[in-house]
């Protein structure tokens, strides 16, 4: 059985936030491996991971950077708006 499912939000120690896209695994192999997806600077980014290097990131900690977020997009979003009146 696998320890995260698709859609949960983990991370490698010390690493940025990343969703789990898919999970891989063959009928014989020891390990389970992760399709994840994140983001840096914008940019997007994805790898495969073996369960053992991720741990699951607690929702409290993923809602307070969903509000870091929205936050600062919410104010670059304002700053290019008042820009475009000048």
């Amino acid at each position: 059985m696998s320890k995260f499912k698709p859609g949960d939000v983990v991370r490698l120690e010390g690493g940025e936030m990343m969703t789990i896209g898919g999970i891989f695994k063959r009928k014989r192999a020891k390990h389970v491996y992760y399709f994840c997806q994140w983001f840096e600077k914008d940019e997007p980014y994805d790898g495969m991971f073996a369960e053992e290097d991720l741990e699951l990131v607690p929702i409290a900690e993923v809602k307070k950077e969903i509000k870091r977020y929205n936050t600062e997009r919410a104010s670059r979003l304002k700053g290019e708006h008042n820009a475009n009146k000048e």
